[in-house]
């Protein structure tokens, strides 16, 4: 995927980053196990699209799918892959997003682009997270 980044995806109270919804439906979805949907929140993604947006739900107890992400700079953080049942916002989050802000240095309006692949016998799902080359 590529995107511009806002604010909010460099806030580190927020500690996450958003992924935008087609690439979510359109690229993640069909990579994913049916276990790494349900870890991820997302076996059922447009369930929460459909309330109203001012509307607030109290959220499930799920820990996300256990994700690493490369940074162009050579840093990997441990992250989670999770959809938010509030928002229906699919994010990577977790406590290494801090990290990968400091090790990043990206700023907003930033185009980034975000790389999914498997790596390992296991198939571990990771990501590749840089700024956009020309």
């Amino acid at each position: 995927m590529t995107k511009s980044l806002k604010s909010s995806d460099l806030d580190v109270g927020q500690k996450r980053l958003l992924i935008p919804s087609q690439y979510v439906e359109l690229n993640l979805i069909p990579m994913l196990s049916m276990t790494e949907k349900a870890d991820a929140n997302l076996l059922h993604p447009k369930a929460s699209r459909n309330m109203p947006s001012t509307s607030r739900v109290q959220g499930r107890k799920y820990e996300g799918l256990k994700v690493c992400v490369y940074l162009q700079s050579g840093f990997r953080c441990h992250l989670k892959l999770t959809r938010w049942d509030s928002t229906g916002s699919t994010v990577i989050n977790g406590t290494d997003y801090e990290c990968l802000l400091g090790w990043s240095s990206l700023q907003e309006k930033d185009e980034v682009e975000l790389w999914g692949f498997r790596k390992g016998e296991e198939g571990k799902l990771c990501f590749v997270l840089g700024k956009k080359t020309r």
